[in-house]
């Protein structure tokens, strides 16, 4: 893979990462493709280009239970790029699971 390749020459190539991640996230393999999203999120810092990337995360989150983290990192995401309608409606489906039958959060 030329991401891979990417990556090994430059590790701070967030673009690559983010890439790589995502190739590997469409693959099915997500443990790896977490690795590389994680250090591309902390590579790209609080800035609009780590929203994609923390929506990706998010949705290996979600695929692993993790409902709490992913609305965490889909909240952070449309906070960097408040026009990201994916993220948005992830994280309404997120909130919307976090939620009991009488509207309160789970464990309140």
């Amino acid at each position: 893979m030329s991401f891979e390749k990417s990556v090994e020459l430059d590790p701070k190539l967030a673009v690559a990462r983010v890439n790589l991640g995502t190739l590997l996230l469409q693959a099915g393999e997500m443990d790896t493709a977490a690795i590389h999203l994680d250090r591309a999120i902390a590579l790209l810092g609080h800035s609009g280009d780590a929203a994609h990337p923390l929506y990706l995360r998010a949705k290996i989150y979600t695929e692993r239970g993790q409902v709490e983290k992913a609305s965490k990192a889909l909240t952070e995401a449309v906070s960097l790029q408040p026009d990201f309608s994916e993220a948005w409606s992830d994280l309404g489906n997120a909130r919307k699971t976090m939620l009991d039958k009488c509207g309160r959060a789970r464990g309140l």
